[in-house]
């Protein structure tokens, strides 16, 4: 039997994590729940024990595994985007960041890489404990009966949350969604303790969607920042068209994206500052940073 991993596993991966380090490799990590910040290194942080197994007596790491192929693969995609710099050359922001965001896009066209990432982002999506809370709640809130109930709380375990989800998230992604990259050269993106935010863009105010919406609504947008650079949204594109500023999404040159739906959209400071508050709120307990964000939580 396999060494049981489940224990340290890191519900969101330290590769991740590690695109927010400085120069000592240690992040910066604001405890929501206790009011408490400071430096850490990646291996201290999102540990907990967080078990993906069907029987938690008798591990397989088949869960493990699953997850940690998606990382693997996923890992020099995302430093790669992670690492550009700016052209020092251009002088216009609006020309900067359509000509990073050209070669962002220019990563994900080689082979297999958008759909790496797509993967990336939908296991991140199912995999912490953020989302079987937040489905437990609206399980039990749901006018369900007896045995609907149970079916949907035992698909709600760890390990079957992340087989169901990874079963039909990637694919939906890939065949129903653009890719509409950002970038910020000043106030950075921040991730937490659940990276990926999915939002109903019909409702007078924007609120977290049940995972299972994304699969039957064409009006779910998905948001993940890539580094504090670096931000990727996700837009149907049935509903593109639709959606003005700010989310107006901007066309690449076609050339090299080899035919893949990869855009660009101009996120101002206002925008950045809605991208950042996801990750102090709806359940978060975790916000991880390049830099104090005492800020941020303050507001």
């Amino acid at each position: 039997m396999k060494k049981q991993m489940t224990i340290n596993q890191h519900y969101v991966p330290q590769h991740y994590m590690k695109l927010w380090a400085e120069m000592s490799g240690k992040v910066w990590l604001h405890d929501l729940a206790h009011n408490i910040k400071g430096k850490v290194g990646t291996k201290s942080v999102l540990s907990d024990e967080y078990f993906y197994e069907d029987d938690k007596n008798k591990p397989t790491n088949e869960i493990e595994d699953i997850l940690g192929e998606i990382e693997n693969k996923a890992a020099p995609v995302l430093k790669a985007i992670a690492e550009l710099k700016p052209d020092e050359l251009l002088k216009n922001e609006m020309d900067i960041h359509k000509e990073i965001c050209q070669r962002a896009a220019l990563v994900l066209a080689k082979a297999g890489a958008l759909e790496k990432l797509l993967k990336f982002i939908s296991a991140q999506l199912i995999r912490t404990p953020n989302i079987v809370q937040q489905m437990a709640k609206i399980i039990k809130e749901a006018p369900l009966s007896g045995e609907e109930r149970e079916i949907f709380t035992m698909q709600n375990e760890p390990s079957q949350l992340v087989r169901l989800g990874l079963e039909r998230i990637p694919r939906h992604l890939q065949s129903s969604y653009e890719v509409v990259l950002g970038f910020s050269s000043g106030t950075p993106f921040v991730t937490s303790d659940h990276p990926v935010s999915e939002f109903f863009t019909s409702t007078a105010e924007v609120l977290p969607q049940p995972v299972y919406n994304l699969l039957h609504e064409t009006q779910i947008m998905v948001f993940f920042p890539i580094s504090p650079t670096f931000h990727c949204t996700l837009i149907h594109r049935d509903n593109k068209q639709r959606l003005g500023t700010p989310y107006h999404s901007r066309e690449l040159s076609s050339n090299s994206l080899n035919g893949l739906p990869i855009s660009w959209m101009w996120i101002d400071e206002a925008l950045i500052h809605v991208f950042r508050g996801m990750h102090s709120r709806f359940g978060r307990k975790y916000l991880i940073s390049n830099r104090d964000e005492a800020a941020l939580l303050n507001n």
